[in-house]
């Protein structure tokens, strides 16, 4: 489970979901890949993009289709 108080860009992701601490891998995977075109890279700290790479080898299987 990932705790999304610790990477604020996906937290930011999750505005119609209220009182959500955690999130599968393959939850956090969905949300980043389906609202991309929120994100600011630029916002997004180190953890949070290791993170991502991370998920994108693991549950994306390497590949990563946001949509935009």
């Amino acid at each position: 489970m990932i705790n999304v108080d610790q990477y604020p860009v996906l937290k930011s992701l999750l505005w119609d979901m209220q009182n959500v601490s955690e999130l599968s891998e393959a939850d956090a995977y969905l949300y980043y890949e389906s609202r991309w075109r929120f994100v600011d890279e630029a916002e997004m700290t180190q953890a949070e993009h290791a993170l991502l790479q991370e998920l994108i080898k693991t549950e994306g299987k390497g590949v990563f289709v946001p949509s935009g």
